[in-house]
């Protein structure tokens, strides 16, 4: 009698055939799925920064922090108030955190850098290098809020912000 063992060719290039459909399908759902995680992220930094920008006015005589960008350097501390975007940071109003490895930008103001503007953030998605990507057609999205703490879409790439 005669055993067969093994898989013939013929098999074995149906079921890579098989994965390949399955990852071919898959993978633009598990992109979306990513870009939409990184969207509701972004949501919840850009709320978090357009009230800690309205509780530092409350605090500081209705002044607001300078336009600006909350970066890492916004972690090396500082004195309360500094003068600039980071005194939400500086002054505990938000979080130390690794913002370079965020996936977007939290911009504070929307007038000209280091001039007082209202309650306004901006996030907007990084393209270039990690954790940056350019994965198409997500590499250009992003939020505003506004002093009523309403938040928006930037453009029609940007995926719905979650309610």
């Amino acid at each position: 009698m005669n055993v067969r063992s093994g898989f013939t060719l013929i098999e074995l290039l149906v079921v890579i055939l098989i994965v390949g459909i399955l990852a071919a399908i898959g993978y633009p759902s598990y992109i979306r799925s990513m870009e939409t995680s990184k969207a509701n992220d972004s949501v919840g930094y850009l709320t978090m920064a357009g009230n800690a920008d309205r509780m530092y006015a409350v605090d500081h005589n209705g002044a607001y922090v300078p336009a600006g960008q909350i970066t890492d350097s916004c972690d090396s501390g500082g004195t309360c108030p500094k003068g600039n975007a980071c005194d939400l940071v500086y002054c505990g109003y938000m979080p130390t955190d690794n913002y370079s490895e965020k996936p977007y930008t939290i911009n504070i103001g929307n007038c000209a850098t280091g001039a007082y503007c209202k309650s306004v953030a901006t996030v907007n998605r990084c393209v270039g290098s990690s954790p940056c990507t350019n994965t198409s057609p997500y590499t250009s999205w992003g939020y505003n809020i506004d002093s009523n703490g309403v938040v928006t879409a930037l453009n029609s790439s940007t995926p719905l912000p979650p309610q």
